[in-house]
């Protein structure tokens, strides 16, 4: 594939037991309704049942493969999974060719065409949040501020632009190539060859330490207070992304949105491709396969 001018690569960290979760809606959603097209990167655990996945969906033109070992260096690759994922997006430089790059999550859905403008202005990313009550009273905003803080203490900076919105976790995400370089050449600076290792092995695996670490705000905070970048900031929950965590819930909201995340492992696959693939058949191009 030739990549244009406004071609967007997209990535996906996917496990293995995505592969008879949702990766195959995931990825016929990507191949109808994200528009500004690059090639879609694969990172996996196992490369096995991914290459099958590829094959059976007719992929190949598209996709590339690749494993959590040709990222990580091996102390990297003994941290908990759940590090491992969120240090891949920060090489992300490393496996996408474009000026700008999309994370995918691989149980995340686009219901709507994502159009080039969804992602860049002046082809810098949006940088998207969701507005939280900014109270110590709601639990959600405490546990983000908490991350904030945490992550302010990691980068060394005052992380005055990034408290005004604190949540920037975001299923559909767009990384800037050169300034994500940049933030690891600052993390070296700062933290020595192994940054990330040291950090996150001596943080463990409970959960209060987990919140402790979030990619996309330590990428966020850096561009916003470190960098002093001015992106165009936007709410992600008026109508662009919508979080299901639960099976019901997901059965009860409201789909008239861009993004869903289907953020619980326990929804039925029927039940979740019974919701979405009638929105996903009204948005396909005359003449798309209707097939992953």
């Amino acid at each position: 594939m030739t990549h244009n001018a406004e071609a967007i690569d997209t990535f996906m960290c996917v496990h293995s037991s995505d592969v008879p979760y949702l990766l195959e809606l995931a990825v016929r959603s990507w191949r109808i309704n994200f528009r500004p097209k690059g090639r879609l990167y694969l990172i996996c655990n196992q490369r096995h049942p991914i290459q099958n996945f590829v094959d059976r969906n007719d992929l190949s033109d598209v996709a590339v493969i690749s494993t959590d070992a040709d990222w990580l260096s091996a102390k990297e690759l003994s941290l908990h999974g759940w590090y491992r994922q969120q240090l891949i997006k920060l090489r992300a430089y490393r496996i996408c060719s474009t000026a700008n790059f999309c994370n995918l999550g691989a149980d995340t859905i686009l219901l709507r065409a994502i159009e080039l403008d969804d992602l860049l202005v002046d082809g810098y990313p949006i940088a998207y949040y969701t507005a939280r009550p900014r109270t110590i009273a709601d639990p959600h905003y405490r546990y983000e501020l908490f991350r904030t803080l945490s992550l302010a203490r990691i980068l060394r900076t005052l992380p005055t632009r990034t408290l005004r919105h604190v949540d920037f976790i975001a299923d559909l995400f767009t990384f800037n190539r050169a300034d994500l370089m940049a933030l690891d050449d600052r993390m070296t600076a700062l933290h020595g060859a192994d940054a990330y290792h040291a950090l996150l092995h001596r943080y463990g695996t409970s959960a209060r330490n987990h919140k402790r670490f979030g990619e996309w705000t330590l990428y966020t905070m850096f561009v916003l207070d470190v960098l002093r970048r001015q992106p165009v900031l936007r709410d992600m929950s008026r109508g662009f992304l919508r979080q299901a965590h639960s099976q019901s819930a997901l059965q009860r909201m409201s789909l008239d949105v861009s993004v869903l995340h289907v953020a619980s492992k326990q929804c039925d696959v029927d039940v979740v491709a019974r919701l979405v693939n009638p929105r996903l058949a009204q948005s396909a191009p005359t003449g798309h396969a209707s097939g992953a």
